[in-house]
């Protein structure tokens, strides 16, 4: 079983939180989420180390949406009830989860987790976080994957190194509402899908404004904060927006558990599954391409991107050959054109609207 964990950050959770994430900041405007509880309480996760010691529980998470990176998870020791205790900041790819994410596994004695540098979550600085952050991944045994401060982007090997954007928590995120570029509210974040384990954020799940029932799956690094950082940035005309595939949430009744869906794939038909590399190479290849097909505006698309092992492949529906041939040269800026297959093909003209 994949080790994803999705999180339905409504404002039930939030609320389960007892201490602001960031204090000083104004609260954005947020929208009513409804009746919907969390598929998954993420609070209920707990901590063991290997040797089965209790370490500790979940927290919250903090998510970089500009690289869709999981940053770090806050873990919370002692307390009661949820209330007080130690919280700690553990790398996201330190932990192991367990086939039903119920427990995450750590490497650590508890006499390392105990040693570990407390943050204040109430006076979270964010301007030093980058320092904090890289101190908590030594901590626990990992090389963090950005600069820190003072530290040139370009490394010895003269390839770029990643700077580390601004890391917002799941709980902050949660409401948080999005805009597009011609100044139209399009709806507020109602979900994070994350991969805790790979550091991975799937996709944001965005609720539009004209109700509950409608929820559109973005990638997350298609969208921004606006200087404020209280709204984040979509580059979606109203009507591209309404268009992005959709997100179906049931809702535990009768006895029976929450369910949910994504809207499905509508492209041609194979027996060979689209496959995803899971390292970091792979999973950037797949991220910039996919990024590089929404800046193109390309209408009535349906694309499907993976990368496995350095290659890439691409599938899907488009209008023109036109459209096909933009798609792949946009795969191939991201690598070469020896790795690309693209196997898109033309939509029927019956078939276009």
């Amino acid at each position: 079983m994949q080790s994803k964990l999705l999180l339905l950050a409504g404002l039930a959770f939030a609320a389960s939180l007892t201490t602001p994430v960031i204090a000083d900041e104004p609260a954005p405007e947020r929208a009513e989420m409804g009746k919907t509880k969390t598929v998954y309480p993420l609070r209920h996760v707990e901590i063991n180390n290997l040797q089965g010691d209790r370490l500790g529980r979940i927290r919250d998470v903090t998510v970089d949406l500009v690289h869709g990176r999981v940053v770090e998870v806050f873990v919370v020791s002692g307390g009661f009830l949820g209330m007080g205790g130690k919280v700690v900041s553990v790398p996201p790819t330190a932990l192991i989860t367990d086939d039903l994410n119920e427990v995450y596994f750590l490497n650590a004695t508890p006499a390392v987790f105990k040693a570990a540098p407390e943050v204040d979550l109430s006076n979270r600085d964010t301007t030093g976080d980058n320092t904090r952050i890289a101190a908590a991944y030594r901590h626990f045994g990992r090389e963090p994957y950005f600069t820190e401060t003072g530290e040139p982007v370009v490394g010895a090997d003269k390839l770029p190194r990643t700077t580390l954007s601004h890391s917002t928590s799941l709980t902050r995120l949660s409401g948080l509402p999005v805009w597009n570029l011609q100044g139209e509210q399009l709806g507020n974040v109602w979900s994070v899908s994350i991969d805790i384990a790979k550091a991975n954020v799937r996709h944001v799940i965005v609720m539009a404004k004209d109700g509950y029932r409608s929820k559109s799956v973005i990638p997350a690094r298609a969208l921004r904060y606006d200087p404020s950082l209280n709204r984040l940035v979509l580059d979606d005309t109203a009507a591209e927006f309404a268009a992005e595939p959709q997100y179906e949430f049931t809702p535990a009744t009768h006895g029976n558990m929450a369910s949910s869906r994504e809207e499905p794939y509508e492209g041609p038909h194979t027996n060979v599954a689209l496959e995803q590399g899971t390292d970091a190479r792979d999973t950037e290849r797949t991220q910039l391409i996919k990024t590089g097909i929404r800046s193109a505006k390309i209408q009535n698309r349906t694309i499907q991107v993976g990368t496995l092992n350095g290659r890439v492949t691409l599938r899907g529906w488009v209008d023109t050959e036109a459209e096909k041939t933009q798609i792949g040269q946009i795969a191939i800026n991201a690598s070469r054109a020896e790795v690309v297959d693209n196997q898109i093909e033309i939509r029927p003209a019956s078939a276009k609207h």
